[in-house]
């Protein structure tokens, strides 16, 4: 297999011990015997004339029955069915083939316990398996190193790795040297990303990431750090508020942060360092080896750039949100204001349009009438504040 050139010596450090990755609900979904259909059945538990020879060869029917069982359970899912529950439904299926009874299987377990080390052993030669082996752990690391630089999950990662077991020939060894291996190869792949954040810094870019670490005398008097002014949050959006996220932007951006690098990582092993990284404090930062330690402060000034942009963008959408509202209200109370004037500019130019429609009609001079309902010192008021309203563009919207 091709070995991974940034970091050779992750390939050569000594075994893990096993490690209990996976939940017991987790476990138990891999070691139970899977749901079999008629297709399934099908498929994997019909005896071939070569099988028939190898189980022929026992004298008994019991014996018969349990390697049979023990060549199909084996060819399906790699595993010895010794240490298996199997299903009645399998143990029919072949005690139908070979000509004996399902219970058969129960006395060949109690009473052919001295012949099952040597039934195990000649299935394994039939089938072409080997017992799980320190080649085969190497090799299968090796596999591991590929697939975890972009899953970061057990679970999926022993999904993947049972059927390639089946693939290669590899009996199934037992669960938590399996969770060891995916754990090793997870620890690789974590560093693996942690040197690729780092591989495009330069000496005086490591000094000025660290120097984030350092006491401010700015901050607090010099008893809080650079990385804390940059990670204080307000809650309250106010220009003042924002003036001083965009002075931490500002700063951000000076700062050499690895975004190229960042994007050769799969997206969801990002993320979970990403959320690790919003939880640690400062002194947390320091403990750690100055690989992770630069690596981890990266992506946590990267998140805090995108986290800071966005809270720019909306404290700036409620400031301006704020400043229309209010221009919306000042604008109804003056609507509110002029709502009598132009009521009354309305009922004094209908009054003194019927008159004049009258007048036409019947010819006469409407302005002893006008003069008897309004008195010129109102109608040059209104028309006063009439020309204000209009001046003032009270009802443009």
């Amino acid at each position: 297999m091709t070995q991974n050139p940034v970091d050779p010596a992750v390939q050569t450090r000594s075994p893990l011990p096993p490690t209990q990755l996976l939940t017991s609900t987790q476990r138990h979904e891999f070691l139970k015997f899977p749901e079999l259909d008629d297709f399934l059945l099908g498929r994997h538990y019909q005896l071939l004339r070569s099988d028939l020879q190898v189980i022929q060869q026992a004298k008994t029917p019991s014996e018969q029955l349990g390697l049979g069982v023990l060549i199909t359970v084996m060819r399906h899912l790699g595993r010895n069915a010794l240490h298996m529950m199997v299903p009645e439904v399998v143990l029919q299926e072949v005690a139908g083939q070979i000509g004996c009874q399902a219970a058969d299987y129960g006395t060949y377990l109690i009473h052919c316990k001295k012949q099952h080390r040597p039934h195990v052993q000649r299935v394994k030669e039939h089938l072409g398996f080997e017992s799980f082996g320190i080649h085969h752990r190497r090799d299968l690391l090796d596999l591991l190193y590929q697939k975890t630089r972009h899953i970061d999950n057990a679970f999926p990662l022993m999904a993947e790795l049972l059927p390639l077991l089946v693939e290669k020939r590899i009996l199934m060894p037992k669960i938590t040297v399996l969770e060891g291996m995916i754990t090793e190869a997870l620890q690789y792949a974590r560093q693996f990303a942690f040197q690729l954040l780092n591989f495009t810094l330069r000496e005086t870019d490591f000094q000025q990431l660290e120097a984030v670490l350092e006491p401010d005398p700015e901050y607090r008097n010099g008893l809080g750090t650079r990385l804390g002014w940059l990670r204080e949050t307000h809650t309250q959006a106010s220009v003042s508020t924002m003036l001083e996220n965009l002075k931490r932007l500002e700063e951000l951006r000076k700062l050499p942060l690895p975004w190229q690098p960042s994007t050769f990582i799969a997206r969801n092993r990002l993320e979970k360092l990403t959320r690790e990284s919003r939880v640690l404090e400062t002194y947390q930062l320091r403990d750690f080896e100055p690989v992770r330690r630069t690596a981890t402060l990266s992506v946590m000034l990267m998140d805090l750039e995108r986290t800071l942009t966005d809270r720019v963008l909306e404290d700036h959408r409620k400031l301006m949100l704020g400043v229309f509202n209010k221009c919306e209200t000042d604008h109804l109370k003056s609507i509110l204001q002029a709502r009598e004037p132009i009521l009354e500019s309305l009922n004094l130019t209908y009054t003194i349009g019927k008159i004049l429609l009258e007048a036409k009609q019947t010819g006469e001079n409407p302005l002893p009438k006008i003069e008897g309902l309004v008195k010129w010192e109102d109608l040059i008021r209104v028309m006063d504040e009439g020309q204000k309203i209009t001046e003032t563009q009270v009802l443009d919207s």
